[in-house]
């Protein structure tokens, strides 16, 4: 199910039930969701919005941006972040390394996962 409403015109970019933590949430090694409350470019997303890794897979040491058009039939989705603008704006990113889920700079492990430390907005 579909989660995202479109919102229409916003006077504000982004708006988060808690401003104080980030849009994102990290819900496993490789699993993300857009927290419930955003609204991010004319998206509303009313309840935590689990998406979905690309086709392909994480790739470790990557850069990654969660992208979100208004305009598409599914307005967010992950994506590696481009050398390029690629026309979608970015909610937030993260990193996909070895290392993952720790406390800070504490502990963590060799397996690839999304980095929380390193969450965008």
């Amino acid at each position: 199910m579909n989660s995202q409403v479109k919102a229409g015109n916003v006077t504000a970019l982004l708006i988060k039930r808690d401003p104080t933590t980030p849009a994102l949430l990290v819900t496993g090694r490789d699993t993300i969701a857009i927290k419930g409350g955003t609204v991010f470019a004319g998206c509303i997303f009313p309840e935590d919005t689990p998406l979905h890794a690309p086709a392909s897979g994480f790739e470790v040491g990557t850069d990654y941006g969660v992208a979100v058009d208004v305009d598409d039939a599914a307005p967010a989705r992950i994506e590696k972040l481009p050398t390029s603008y690629s026309g979608w704006k970015y909610l937030g990113g993260f990193h996909f390394a070895p290392g993952g889920n720790a406390a800070a700079r504490d502990g963590g492990d060799s397996v690839p996962a999304i980095i929380p430390s390193r969450l965008g907005i």
